[in-house]
């Protein structure tokens, strides 16, 4: 645990110098502070939840020439776009402990990129969004971490009025994974201008329906001897079955406790009261009926927690979604000379902080590649180790 304590504690440090006052916040110190970030990530070792996966995954994609599940070696529905990038990345001889790392680079860098352009993106991303889901993005849910940096690229370009790059960049994001479309609906509710709202309208249906009738990829037909021959290369499952195969796979997976869902609650809530009730905000900002859909949309995603972890994924998404809006809705910039209102989005990006050190605190011996304890990847020891040879002969 130490480690990521000391990684947030530098990285809060940085912050504290670069957000010095309300004028524009130093980029180079905020990229400073993200480093110890980026470490974690990219010099890790079996560490993240769905790290042992990803691994697996990929090294199938290499042997099979698709996503094949590791248990059951069936084809993966929904990850036509993952295999495609973890092929072209293959292409190039990166190893499947490569491509992981890449994978969060482009993450990254998308994030900063889509943050770069004023103060209030800054902030909320800096403050609020790094805090609560960047580690979880990069060392965990790879497939979403990018489907969710790539949503949120393109809601920023959908507000800037720039409409066609933003549905070619929607389009990526939701083949990436289904649960931008999530974000995308958020921004429906959130959003008061009427021709945007036809866009994201007109966008979700149509990647929807793309998405549903995609084929997904199949297996080439030599597969590797190490694989299983129950990977048929006949086997070529449409995107038609994707939504039934989702319902299919939380069925069985129960929430953990009656407290499921807590977390992402409170920081949803505490962020709209932030918005509507601690900055008194103006009209045109939300409206009362936004402001409703914002808290039937919480609460309904809370409920859905109670019974599935299918509702801890969709709570997160909206909480994101929420947050990236604010982040680039330029009438947000009206609040950014509030003090209340940006202690308020400090303290909800501290509390969330809290939470992920909290969830990952007890993950240890609980899966294949657990947050804790850290280890540095094997590679990167022998490379340090050669490198300290060097010097000393």
């Amino acid at each position: 645990m130490i480690v990521y304590v000391t990684a947030f504690t530098l990285y809060y440090a940085c912050l504290v110098l670069a957000f010095r006052g309300i004028g524009a916040p130093r980029m180079a110190v905020l990229l400073a502070g993200m480093l110890p970030l980026v470490l974690l990530f990219s010099m890790r070792g079996m560490v993240g939840t769905d790290t042992a996966v990803y691994l697996q995954i990929i090294q199938l994609i290499s042997e099979v020439g698709t996503a094949v599940s590791g248990f059951a070696q069936t084809p993966l529905i929904g990850w036509g776009e993952f295999t495609f990038l973890s092929k072209f990345l293959l292409h190039f001889n990166a190893s499947p402990t490569l491509i992981i790392v890449i994978i969060g680079f482009l993450t990254t860098i998308i994030l900063i990129w889509a943050a770069q352009n004023s103060f209030q993106s800054r902030w909320i991303f800096f403050i609020c969004i790094v805090p609560i889901f960047y580690l979880d993005m990069t060392m965990n849910g790879l497939r979403y971490g990018l489907a969710f940096a790539l949503t949120s690229y393109a809601i920023a370009l959908s507000y800037r009025g720039r409409w066609l790059v933003s549905g070619f960049v929607q389009g990526a994001a939701v083949f990436m994974h289904s649960s931008a479309l999530i974000l995308l609906f958020v921004t429906w509710v959130m959003t008061g201008n009427k021709k945007q709202r036809k866009h994201l309208l007109f966008t979700t249906i149509l990647v929807g329906a793309l998405f549903t009738v995609s084929p997904s990829p199949s297996p080439s037909p030599s597969p590797s001897p190490s694989v299983s021959p129950s990977v048929s290369p006949s086997v070529s499952p449409s995107a038609d079955d994707y939504w039934e195969n989702k319902v299919t796979t939380y069925s069985n997976i129960s929430a953990p406790s009656m407290l499921s869902g807590l977390a992402p609650l409170v920081l949803s809530l505490a962020t709209l009261f932030i918005f509507y009730g601690l900055s008194k905000l103006p009209k045109n900002l939300l409206t009362r009926y936004q402001v409703v859909g914002l808290f039937v949309l919480v609460g309904a995603a809370f409920l859905m927690a109670k019974f599935s972890y299918a509702g801890l994924r969709v709570q997160y998404a909206i909480l994101f979604a929420i947050l990236v809006n604010a982040q680039f809705k330029p009438e947000f910039e009206l609040l950014m000379g509030n003090q209340k209102f940006r202690l308020g989005l400090l303290l909800v990006g501290l509390a969330g902080l809290v939470f992920f050190l909290r969830g990952i605190a007890g993950s240890e011996g609980l899966a294949p590649s657990p947050f804790l304890p850290y280890e540095i990847n094997e590679n990167v020891i022998s490379y340090f180790s050669a490198i300290k040879l060097g010097v000393l002969n």
